[in-house]
């Protein structure tokens, strides 16, 4: 279900997001190697933030179904599962330049359960949101 559903959600959130930030000298090999792999511009298959978020949230969808009456996929404590769903967010939520994910949701509940686990080392990650707009 997560290669299926919020990967490819993700993928139009960061792929482009991604490439903004590479050093100039490694972009063209990342826009060709992109382009190829997902057989359009990289400016077509970038999602702006509306769109990009509503997919996300849409693909969180039978994720929030289980995530509402549990606090992990996978039971009372994060399991694989949980990890492998995290990943992908959490790489979207470090490159992207909006919040990607709805904290009043089941998943966006989860999502925060998960950075504050292990003395909050995932939530103190810095994003390209924190680095360009420093506090």
């Amino acid at each position: 279900m997560c290669g299926a559903l919020v990967f490819p959600a993700a993928v139009r959130i960061v792929v482009f997001q991604a490439f903004r930030i590479l050093d100039s000298r490694c972009q063209p090999y990342d826009r060709k190697s992109r382009e190829a792999m997902f057989g359009c511009s990289l400016e077509a298959l970038n999602a702006n933030e509306a769109e990009g978020r509503a997919g996300l949230t849409q693909a969180l969808k039978p994720f929030d179904e289980v995530l509402a009456v549990r606090d992990y996929l996978g039971g009372p404590q994060p399991s694989y599962s949980d990890f492998l769903v995290f990943g992908i967010i959490k790489w979207a939520a470090i490159v992207s330049r909006y919040p990607v994910i709805d904290d009043s949701t089941p998943s966006g509940g989860w999502f925060e359960r998960l950075q504050q686990g292990h003395g909050g080392y995932a939530a103190s990650v810095p994003t390209v949101r924190a680095v360009a707009n420093p506090a």
